[in-house]
């Protein structure tokens, strides 16, 4: 049997899902089925537009990963992300989770993070140029 590495710009969602579910499967034979759940909340205006929301999943392992955390600029500063991430970490709790993650851009979010519990575990510098991602963490529920 002959073997060829091939490059591709835009592979198809099916050659992808044939990854994502082989290192599932590898992932799961060592530590279960993580079983993975969406948790999100939105903020909605008087016209039921999205103007904020936040974004998260969890699985059997007992973390939660904060995806997305968004609120429009005109409602910043006004608690809304605050709130926002509260009600994640609550419903996050009520699912079984005891930790959270994330990662943001020192430009983003990082201080926001700190304020709400979180603390930095990794940091990449110049990631893009000039800046930094953070990686960051906070126990939900203490043993």
């Amino acid at each position: 049997m002959t073997f060829t590495i091939q490059y591709s710009n835009q592979p198809d969602t099916e050659e992808l899902q044939v990854l994502e579910d082989g290192l599932n499967q590898f992932t799961a034979s060592h530590i279960g089925d993580d079983d993975r759940k969406e948790i999100t909340f939105f903020i909605r205006n008087d016209q039921n537009e999205i103007v904020g929301g936040i974004k998260g999943s969890h699985g059997s392992y007992g973390w939660l990963w904060v995806d997305t955390l968004w609120v429009n600029e005109t409602l910043r500063k006004q608690g809304f992300g605050g709130q926002l991430l509260l009600a994640l970490e609550q419903q996050a709790i009520k699912n079984g989770c005891q930790n959270a993650y994330l990662n943001t851009f020192s430009f983003s979010g990082v201080e926001f993070y700190k304020k709400h519990g979180y603390s930095v575990y990794a940091q990449l510098k110049d990631f893009p140029k000039g800046h930094s991602v953070y990686s960051l963490q906070k126990k939900l529920v203490e043993n």
